[in-house]
């Protein structure tokens, strides 16, 4: 896959993400290339040894041939539950509880490949957006009423293919896939500027334009906008459950050729490449790793990302794997696979025994490939469409399908071509991780909130970073200044009587993302309160655990 450059945004501040961007780069280059590089499996679907930090599950690995059914006796639940949206092959919308009876709320949804709509419920479940079939985005109210459009410019080209609508964390914004101009490419940065540090530019088709991301609130005002549409063809758009990061897939305008996946956020104009070759991303719900499908000796393989470190664990090689989800708790990921993704697998997500659940009345021209998996909000069932596979053509309708995967029940739900349950984010505190090292040694955790967070993350239009903080009597502050390259120079102060610490320390380090989401800057101290002056290394972080 190419990797492309960023371009330049014009949103109003840069955030965190934008310093997160270039560390993304910087620590893939240093130390993720050829990843990918991994042994195949056997025949049929396998579950590999789990590689990487990701714990692997205590059970051996293993392969279950395609038609078995090995599934664990357990106890289900008697209904499935959880707020569902769900659209009908012919644009009707509707809104219900699990597999009860659903109520219609909005008419003239898009209609893609398999039969599929863009309808996404919003995180706290009381507005459902959808694409029109006049490519507008709309929401309307779960409990029915008058849609409000947001916006008019939806790319419909990969719909049923790839999700083209995500919701930030709070619902409070929508991103979308939308038409690219040439008054938007105009207005992007020109391909004379230098590629970004780890990027190359790739020859690029002249007259061609593609799709770009656009980020709108619940009125349609427009947000952010991403992309430079004459550099790169947005297709796809994923967020994570917890935090303001996107991951965007792309290609090269007019051609099916794709980019590594690029990470953005809702409210910053800026695109930032990575090196990460996957195909249907999507994270977990508390936003610690996320999935993907990447190429594995003439296989595909699933693969877990951890965002702590970027390490990866192998969970499972088949000849395709379709639609990888995460359940609500995390622990388990559900997936299509076989040569027409007629079979349903589930695996750990920290590595293990691999297991067949498809259920046993499922007929061959069966296919999980165009209708999006999901999981009820108490996890306890898989929902998915009937979707037939039959001369080349997918088609989706019938009752949908709410699957126990622990005793293999299939409850039926309403009729649906579209089923997309409600998505719930699994929220972990916000810490403040510091360490000292050297003759100097300190560590702590302070536990922050929002507020706070945004203001030890957030880079000022000057580029400072500043802020403090105090916990038990401890006290930590931050003075910074960001430069070029991600450097930072600036001072750190550090209280806490309990240890005797009161130490003021000048600083040199460097902007880096432990992950997708971990905001840090790693560098060497040295303080000239005492003599002889001392320096050693420092680390300060922001981590969701």
């Amino acid at each position: 896959m190419a990797r492309g450059r960023a371009a330049r945004g014009s949103g109003r501040g840069r955030t965190v993400l934008v310093f997160v961007a270039a560390a993304i780069v910087l620590v893939g280059a240093g130390g993720l290339g050829g990843w990918l590089v991994v042994s195949g499996g056997s025949e049929g679907i396998s579950a590999p040894v789990a590689t990487g930090s990701l714990p692997p599950a205590s059970q051996p690995p293993a392969s279950v041939p395609p038609g078995a059914s090995v599934v664990p006796a357990g106890t289900g639940a008697t209904v499935p539950t959880g707020a569902m949206a769900y659209a009908t092959a012919d644009g009707r919308v509707w809104v219900g509880d699990g597999a009860s009876p659903a109520v219609e709320v909005a008419q003239g949804a898009a209609i893609g490949r398999g039969d599929q709509s863009a309808v996404e419920l919003a995180p706290t479940g009381d507005v459902v957006a959808f694409v029109r079939a006049d490519a507008s985005l709309a929401i309307v109210a779960a409990a029915g009423g008058a849609p409000t459009v947001v916006a008019t410019d939806v790319a419909v080209s990969s719909l049923g293919s790839e999700q083209i609508i995500a919701w930030s964390p709070q619902g409070e914004r929508l991103a979308y896939i939308a038409v690219g101009t040439q008054a938007i490419a105009d207005a992007a940065v020109d391909r004379t500027t230098p590629p970004a540090p780890g990027t190359f530019a790739n020859p690029l088709p002249v007259g061609v334009l593609g799709n770009v991301v656009s980020v709108v609130d619940r009125t349609g005002r427009l947000v952010a906008q991403i992309g430079n549409p004459s550099e790169r063809n947005y297709v796809a758009v994923t967020a994570s459950p917890v935090d303001d990061v996107l991951i965007l897939s792309s290609t090269i305008p007019g051609i099916a050729q794709r980019y590594t996946l690029v990470a953005g956020g809702f409210g910053s104009n800026t695109e930032i490449p990575t090196l990460f070759s996957l195909d249907s991303p999507r994270f977990g719900p508390d936003g610690t790793y996320f999935v993907g499908v990447g190429s594995a000796k003439g296989q595909r393989e699933l693969i877990a990302v951890s965002i702590e470190d970027f390490s990866r664990t192998q969970l499972a090689t088949s000849e395709r794997i379709c639609d990888p989800t995460p359940s609500p708790d995390g622990t388990r990921v559900v997936f299509g696979s076989g040569p027409t993704c007629a079979r349903l697998g589930l695996v750990p997500s920290a590595g293990g025994v691999l297991l067949d659940v498809t259920p046993p009345d499922t007929p061959d021209t069966a296919t999980f490939e165009a209708g999006a998996l999901g999981w009820t909000a108490e996890g306890r069932y898989v929902t998915f469409p009937r979707c037939r596979l039959d001369a080349g053509r997918i088609s989706c309708g019938g009752p949908a399908q709410f699957l126990d995967p622990d005793v293999s029940r299939v409850v039926d739900g309403p009729s649906a071509a579209t089923v997309r349950p409600l998505v719930v984010a699994l929220v972990g505190n916000v810490y403040l991780d510091v360490s000292v090292r050297g003759l100097e040694e300190y560590q702590q955790s302070f536990l922050i909130d929002a507020a706070l967070q945004a203001s030890l993350t957030e880079v000022t239009e000057e580029g400072r970073i500043s802020g403090s903080i105090q916990q038990d009597g401890a006290e930590l502050a931050i003075d910074l200044s960001a430069g070029e390259g991600g450097f930072v120079t600036g001072r750190i102060a550090l209280t806490d009587p309990t240890t005797g610490v009161e130490r003021r320390y000048a600083v040199l380090g460097r902007l880096s993302a432990v992950g997708l989401r971990v905001f840090g800057i790693s560098g060497i101290w040295m303080t000239t309160e005492d003599l002889p002056f001392t320096s050693g290394k420092f680390d300060i972080a922001v981590r969701r655990r």
